[in-house]
């Protein structure tokens, strides 16, 4: 499936919203992973949120680790890699 081929994340019927987001960074991160790895960038709201949320530290820290999962993901694909015997399979 294409990760672009819809409009992103969405838990149950509702669709992620940074602005709506009230616990942890770990959910507000969603969307933005999102964005930043169909679209390439994300909007001025979303980037603003993220900015006063995290710092310049964090948000550079985000991004980096929104990129190297995206080339981790990409080399498993790729490569066609299994998990290790025993290991727990996500569906």
């Amino acid at each position: 499936m294409d990760c672009c081929s819809h409009e992103g994340p969405s838990k149950g019927d509702a669709k992620f919203d940074i602005k709506k987001v009230a616990d942890g960074v770990h959910v507000a991160v969603a969307a933005p992973a999102y964005k930043v790895n169909c679209k390439h960038r994300v909007d001025d709201a979303t980037f603003k949120a993220l900015w006063t949320r995290l710092g310049d530290d964090g948000l550079i820290q985000l991004t980096g680790a929104i990129g190297y999962y995206s080339m981790l993901s990409m080399t498993v694909n790729a490569c066609e890699l299994e998990a290790a015997p025993g290991a727990e399979v996500l569906q």
